[in-house]
């Protein structure tokens, strides 16, 4: 790979990653309402108690609860990305 396609490669991320996870929550908060009228209505990938798996499953407080993921995951990968970039951009400089 040429220097210059290496080098945006591992720098594009610093601000495109933050910006797209910004981007995906809010989005994903935005359209919660949208979904929990949906769940209510349709019973969209939903399970209510009682049945015969006595198991109840709600959809809308999956997606909640995926948003709320993306805080102790967010620096994790973004330091996992740092550590990548350092190690490939200091290892090509050497080349």
């Amino acid at each position: 790979i040429p220097y210059p396609l290496l080098w945006l490669r591992y720098n594009a991320f610093i601000i495109l990653y933050p910006l797209g996870t910004a981007s995906e929550i809010a989005l994903s908060i935005k359209a919660l309402p949208y979904l929990k009228v949906l769940v209510e209505e349709t019973l969209f990938l939903t399970l209510r108690m009682p049945n015969s798996l006595n198991f109840a499953f709600d959809f809308y407080v999956l997606m909640r609860s995926c948003i709320f993921c993306y805080l102790p995951g967010f620096p994790f990968l973004y330091s996992h990305m740092l550590a990548q970039r350092k190690k490939i951009l200091s290892k090509s400089k050497s080349e």
